[in-house]
């Protein structure tokens, strides 16, 4: 995906995703919150977490019974930011969770994966 797309957020209105890949300190999670920014500027709802973070709010959920609305909550949103993603190996549960959101959103809402692995990791 080229810059022109991601910063008109055309991404947004065909339903797609998009992977923000490189090293540390190259400026991923700027990018990342800046298109956030501009998508809330358009009047749509953000969600920004760092993936470790998400996993541990869905982790919660499931232990306190209330995971259906959380993913609910989740997958609601116009576009979600989620930032270092899989920088650990994810657990069993983790990757449960990974799927139902991708399954749950595909095709209906956007996300932005960023991270600093490389494809073949």
């Amino acid at each position: 995906m080229l810059w022109s797309d991601m910063a008109s957020l055309r991404l947004t209105e065909a339903a797609t995703n998009a992977l923000i890949l490189g090293p540390v300190g190259v400026g991923k999670t700027p990018l990342a919150t800046a298109l956030g920014h501009t998508a809330i500027r358009r009047h749509l709802s953000v969600s920004y977490s760092r993936a470790d973070k998400l996993f541990t709010r869905l982790r919660a959920a499931r232990l306190d019974n209330t995971l259906d609305a959380e993913i609910r909550r989740i997958t609601a949103v116009d576009l979600l930011i989620l930032d270092d993603f899989a920088l650990k190996p994810l657990d069993a549960t983790q990757t449960s969770d990974f799927y139902e959101l991708v399954v749950e959103r595909h095709r209906k809402k956007s996300t932005i994966w960023v991270s600093n692995r490389e494809p073949s990791e």
